[in-house]
């Protein structure tokens, strides 16, 4: 061929590979669009499906979804994007929606961006019909999880923590705006999550916010009972240090604590006044303690749920009966949100640390704050259900980086309390 053929040839084809990225950006612009799905997406919300492969390491192989969303900031000129990431293990990227709102109203120069974990809610979900009403149906679980297995076989071992670092690598860098910088937000096992992300991907991100800190090394959630029980304790030391607070507590025992412990020790003895004794067990009070402890606005109303307990007249069993039926009211459908198999899958296989079941309930005998989610998680490991995977190379390990992090936590965090988050300083 002649030069000057070569050198048009070259010219049209330059053109056209031109032409095609700019169809490209086009092409992914246009696949931002109005979400059909479900609940909790306000309606200037756009959604789209990435397609990544199942595993990495075969990317020719088996792909699945994954479901993201935005929100676009209002500004005409944009500084870049956050990134919302959800914990659980088995969290909703969608419950985030309002937050992300919230937060856009102040940084109008940037978009916001969510996805569902892989295995969660649109992100080929992990799951089986019903699976968020098993509760402790032992063989009902069993099923589910038989019907997990049954389509996904040794493949249930890629809904893994590394894969999903790897999945907000993918979306990120095919969301990516030239020259703009993207910043990442995560909470609880989200931070988990992240911090695997800059474990293969140092360098990726400008900046991350790491918000109630599950800390590689030290987030073990057979440890979750006992950092309920221990920031329960702590909440009760708060309550002597407030006068109105420790003043009524004393007409129960010299502090808060004891007044606990004598109220569960009368409820043990069946010696609480009246129709008290039958109101809660053992095991359903310190459930309810864990519950409120769980939620800064509803942790207040512990100390006066013991009060009314240990003086129980007509009055106190009316409000308490009226507290109980809330308690039990029927919550919001997040079948399509969450998913507890997940949320098993990763739990057993990263943040388990090799509690016993006899540990655990041994522990629970004296505790005054737990949900008993250590104990489940012992049990079921222990049964060798789960065809588990372990992952040498990241799991429970820090990344090193040099990007900047803010790292946010609460004093009294029952999920991920400050003793655990201090050792990322």
């Amino acid at each position: 061929m002649k030069p000057e053929c070569l050198l048009i040839s070259a010219v049209v084809m330059f053109s056209l590979l031109i032409s095609a990225c700019n169809n490209a950006d086009d092409d992914f612009e246009s696949q931002w669009g109005k979400c059909s799905d479900y609940t909790y997406l306000d309606d200037s919300a756009q959604c789209r499906t990435f397609s990544v492969p199942l595993n990495y390491d075969e990317p020719l192989g088996q792909h699945i979804d994954i479901s993201a969303f935005r929100y676009l900031g209002t500004a005409e000129n944009k500084e870049g994007q956050i990134w919302f990431l959800e914990g659980g293990p088995g969290g909703s990227g969608r419950l985030l929606s309002r937050a992300m709102l919230r937060v856009a109203m102040y940084y109008p120069d940037f978009d916001f961006y969510s996805l569902d974990h892989r295995g969660v809610g649109l992100s080929t979900r992990l799951g089986c019909s019903g699976d968020n009403n098993i509760g402790d149906d032992w063989e009902s679980y069993q099923e589910c999880y038989s019907d997990i297995f049954e389509i996904w076989r040794d493949r249930i071992k890629d809904f893994s923590t590394t894969n999903a670092a790897r999945d907000l690598h993918e979306v990120i860098a095919r969301s990516r705006q030239g020259g703009k910088k993207t910043f990442i937000w995560a909470t609880s096992y989200g931070t988990y999550w992240l911090l695997r992300y800059l474990q293969i991907y140092p360098d990726e991100a400008d900046g991350v916010i790491l918000d109630s800190i599950c800390t590689p090394g030290e987030c073990y959630l057979d440890r979750y009972d006992r950092w309920n029980d221990m920031v329960g304790r702590q909440f009760l030391e708060l309550c002597r240090s407030d006068p109105v607070c420790s003043e009524k507590m004393k007409a129960i025992a010299e502090d808060p604590s004891q007044a606990v412990e004598l109220v569960f020790r009368l409820l043990d003895q069946e010696q609480l006044p009246s129709e008290c004794n039958l109101m809660f067990t053992r095991e359903e009070l310190r459930h309810v303690m864990s519950q409120l402890l769980n939620n800064w606005s509803t942790r207040v109303l512990i100390p006066p749920l013991i009060y009314r307990l240990y003086r129980c007249s007509n009055e106190d069993q009316e409000v308490i009966n009226f507290f109980r039926q809330n308690l039990q009211a029927v919550a919001i459908d997040k079948t399509l949100l969450n998913s507890p198999m997940l949320c098993d899958l990763i739990s057993l296989s990263e943040l388990f640390g090799g509690s016993t079941s006899a540990e655990l309930q041994e522990f629970l005998e004296g505790a005054r704050f737990s949900e008993d989610v250590s104990f489940r998680f012992a049990e079921i490991y222990e049964s060798g259900l789960w065809n588990l995977y372990h992952d040498e190379i990241y799991a429970q390990k820090l990344p090193d980086t040099d990007i900047p992090m803010l790292m946010l936590n609460g004093t009294t965090d029952p999920q991920t309390p400050i003793e655990i988050a201090g050792k990322m300083k």
